[in-house]
C-alpha cells in the first residue's frame, strides 16, 4: 500500500512539473517576430542598428490630353510648347494634363510628367521562417 502511493506522489508530482514548465522555455532558437516590407519598398540596414524600408523617388508621365474634335501639334504654339489644333477650322487651344500632373514643355512632343516623392517607413509586415 505505501508503495503504491509512493507512485501515485511521484505521478502526480510529475505531471505538475510537466505542466508548470515556463512559456517560452521549449521553443525553438528563432523564436522572435521578425518584419519586412511592403511590395515596392527595399530593406535598407544602417549601421547593423537601424532598419527601414524605402521606396526612391520616382516619376512617371502621361499623354497631353486634347479636347474632343482637336489633334496634338508639336512644337506649334508660343515658346515652343506643343498645341491642340481644331480640325474644322484649325484654331490652337492648349493642352491639358491628368489630375496631379504638371506640363514639361520640351523639344519634340511635350509630355505630362507626376513627381512622386521618396518614402521611408519602418518594417511592418510579419516574416515567418
Amino acid at each position: 500500500m505505501f508503495r503504491m502511493l509512493t507512485l501515485l506522489v511521484g505521478a502526480i508530482a510529475a505531471v505538475v512539473l510537466i505542466t508548470n514548465v515556463p512559456e517560452g522555455s521549449a521553443s525553438p532558437v528563432m523564436s522572435g517576430t521578425y518584419y519586412g516590407c511592403l511590395p515596392g519598398y527595399d530593406f535598407q540596414v544602417m549601421n547593423s542598428e537601424y532598419a527601414r524600408c524605402f521606396k526612391p523617388a520616382t516619376t512617371t508621365t502621361a499623354n497631353i490630353v486634347c479636347s474632343p474634335g482637336f489633334v496634338k501639334v508639336i512644337d506649334q504654339y508660343s515658346d515652343k510648347r506643343d498645341a491642340c489644333l481644331k480640325t474644322n477650322d484649325n484654331s490652337l487651344a492648349l493642352y491639358t494634363c491628368p489630375s496631379s500632373y504638371s506640363k514639361k514643355v520640351q523639344a519634340g512632343p511635350d509630355i505630362c510628367v507626376k513627381l512622386v516623392a521618396a518614402d521611408s517607413k519602418a518594417p511592418s509586415q510579419p516574416k515567418t521562417f
